[in-house]
């Protein structure tokens, strides 16, 4: 009885590291190789841009370009509002 357990165990050890083995094929496929695909082929119709970083990609180069662009006016304002996003966001994860 107890040698039936053991090959229980070791049957599910063994199965629980396949499946991590998987999982972080999967994820590496997705969050590596599959944004690689689509910028080469952005690339290769032409369209350009920063190349993006893990885990959020390239939005600090385009919030930065985007800010860029804006009259000085808007983006001051922009920058309130984010200010005061943040400060209301401090605020409500301390009420909570």
């Amino acid at each position: 009885m107890e040698e039936v357990a053991m090959v229980v165990v070791k049957v599910l050890v063994s199965l629980c590291c396949v499946g991590a083995c998987c999982l972080a094929a999967y994820l590496y496929c997705v969050v590596w190789v599959a944004p690689r695909r689509v910028l080469a082929e952005f690339r290769r119709q032409g369209i350009g841009g920063p190349r993006p970083s893990f885990p959020y990609g390239n939005l600090a180069d385009m919030r930065r370009r985007h800010r860029a662009r804006l009259p000085p006016r808007r983006a001051a304002l922009l920058r309130e509002m984010e200010k005061r996003l943040r400060y209301v966001r401090t605020c409500s994860a301390l009420i909570m």
